[in-house]
């Protein structure tokens, strides 16, 4: 499924548009991501920062970020129990695929967030997966992963 979050108007007024994911809910509970582990995987630092920061403020433990695929795979080898990721599709010029496949045969749920959000081939390999087109306010992200990973 992809998401896409939102216009923005010429009034310069942003209207959010993330109510198609099954199970979103307008609550804005701080802590709706208590007790979740949330992996998450982009290379460009301010964006992994402020994800981190919005997962973590909504309760979530955050394993990562990885800026690397190979960070990432250390990561699953390392990590017992993820919840639910978000990957970045392009990290350091390399596809965050073989991270993706190995969460996905381990029936964890990822949300790609990125700006390659009409590619039909990833869409068919992981059919299961949110596409959250960049960019995605911190809330909106926050609430996809509630409505996933929760």
């Amino acid at each position: 499924m992809v998401v896409g979050f939102g216009s923005l108007h010429a009034s310069g007024q942003y209207t959010p548009n993330i109510t198609s994911v099954p199970g979103f809910t307008s609550e804005h509970d701080e802590l709706r991501l208590a007790n979740l582990r949330i992996m998450v995987v982009e290379d460009e630092v301010l964006v992994a920062m402020a994800i981190e920061d919005a997962l973590v403020s909504a309760g979530a433990t955050v394993i990562g970020p990885a800026m690397t695929v190979s960070s990432g795979l250390v990561l699953l080898d390392r990590e017992d129990e993820i919840d639910g990721a978000i990957l970045d599709i392009n990290v350091d010029n390399e596809l965050v695929f073989p991270i993706a496949e190995r969460l996905r045969d381990q029936g964890i749920p990822v949300i790609f967030h990125t700006a390659y959000a009409n590619n039909v081939e990833m869409q068919a390999t992981f059919p299961d997966a949110i596409i959250c087109t960049k960019p995605a306010l911190n809330e909106e992200l926050v609430a996809v992963a509630a409505a996933r990973f929760g």
